[in-house]
């Protein structure tokens, strides 16, 4: 009997205590992965953490830099130095490696300010007819061949121009007589049908006007003939135009 039991355990030795071996060198193994991995995974934490202070220590470099930048501009605001004296703080500034949208927009010349225009207004406009007869008493003159119409402040159907914006216009006129009597031709210039030009010219003489004018949003600017029957010549001989110099104050669009 006690035979038969060693021989057993002798035959269950030789069969299973291998596969115990192997399974504690493959735990061994495991064991020292995880070790290792945890190792690695301290490194990382510790190189986060030192990432993490840098781009604290970098953001707090950018927001000295950008109140740095905001004070110097807003001195030249104030101030009003030259040109070379703006674009020094800005080379100062492209060289911090920090970009930073500037606050407001300014055009500083020679200690002046002024505001830019923040919509181009242009236009000009000529007659489709070949000439106009038998004109009205103040009659508009209404230049129905638009040859350019920026911001489309140019109303051709009505010939008036409306100026979308405050601000200083430029504004031309052009007009060339078809009268056949010795009657001069009349017309004015008017904004909101009060004149503030006029033209007087015979056949077959040209005549013109450029105004600098200051017009406010909604203002509309006219061309008015005066004496009964009159005539000019159209197509291209007469013309109306005009542009915005620069805006004035706060901007508000018509339309």
């Amino acid at each position: 009997m006690w035979f038969g039991v060693v021989m057993c355990a002798a035959i269950l030795q030789a069969h299973i205590g291998p596969t115990f071996a192997l399974h504690a060198d493959v735990l061994e193994q495991i064991m020292n992965r995880l070790e290792l991995l945890e190792t690695e995974n301290t490194s990382l934490k510790n190189k986060m953490a030192e990432l993490e202070e840098k781009y604290n220590t970098l953001l707090e470099h950018m927001n000295e830099k950008k109140n740095q930048v905001d004070e110097k501009f807003d001195a030249v605001i104030e101030k009003g130095p030259d040109v070379m004296v703006l674009d020094k703080i800005q080379e100062n500034f492209k060289q911090s490696e920090v970009f930073v949208p500037p606050k407001r927009h300014a055009a500083i010349s020679g200690g002046t300010k002024r505001n830019v225009p923040v919509q181009e207004i242009a236009f000009y406009a000529t007659l489709k007819s070949h000439n106009i007869s038998n004109l009205g008493s103040n009659q508009i003159i209404v230049f129905d061949n638009v040859q350019y119409n920026l911001g489309n402040a140019y109303n051709w159907r009505h010939g008036f121009f409306q100026a979308p914006v405050d601000g200083t216009y430029v504004l031309h006129v052009t007009l060339s007589c078809r009268s056949y009597t010795n009657q001069a031709l009349y017309a004015f210039v008017c904004v909101n049908d009060v004149a503030i030009s006029e033209l007087i010219l015979d056949t077959p003489n040209q005549s013109s006007q450029m105004l600098v004018y200051r017009l406010n949003t909604g203002d509309e600017v006219t061309v008015t003939n005066t004496n009964v029957g009159d005539a000019i010549n159209g197509y291209l001989k007469s013309s109306f135009s005009g542009f915005l110099l620069y805006a004035h104050g706060e901007v508000t669009i018509v339309g």
